[in-house]
């Protein structure tokens, strides 16, 4: 399975990804292809702006990039979710104060054995 993200276009031009103008996908790989993409539910889609996501090394879980969010510290915060089962994720919990600022975070990797998060703080303001 790959999860992505997706974004609208409008008269052939960019429109920049925030207000709900990208939404993350899944599609699974079976029989040499690729299916067609699902869009992950609302609780992982943020009203205002879900991407720059990675997943776990295992698959259990999902640490991405929101926008604008109610309980959020700042422009952009990173927050979680968790796979439940086969097609069902928890909705999305922020990483708190320790990790998330009042500027921008993003561009969270996870280190291959699952130990360790690195991601980004963007010294711009909110």
């Amino acid at each position: 399975m790959i999860i992505f993200i997706q974004g609208i276009k409008k008269a052939n031009k960019a429109i920049i990804p925030i207000k709900k103008i990208i939404d993350i996908y899944k599609s699974k790989y079976k029989d040499g292809r690729f299916s067609e993409p699902e869009k992950l539910p609302e609780k992982v889609n943020s009203k205002n702006g879900s991407f720059d996501g990675v997943i776990s090394p295992d698959g259990s879980y999902y640490i991405l990039c929101v926008y604008g969010k109610e309980d959020s510290f700042g422009g952009t915060d990173l927050y979680i979710t968790f796979k439940k089962d086969k097609d069902n994720w928890t909705p999305l919990k922020n990483l708190g104060k320790t990790i998330n600022t009042k500027k921008h975070e993003g561009s969270a990797m996870i280190s291959p054995d699952g130990k360790y998060l690195f991601f980004a703080g963007y010294l711009i303001s909110a």
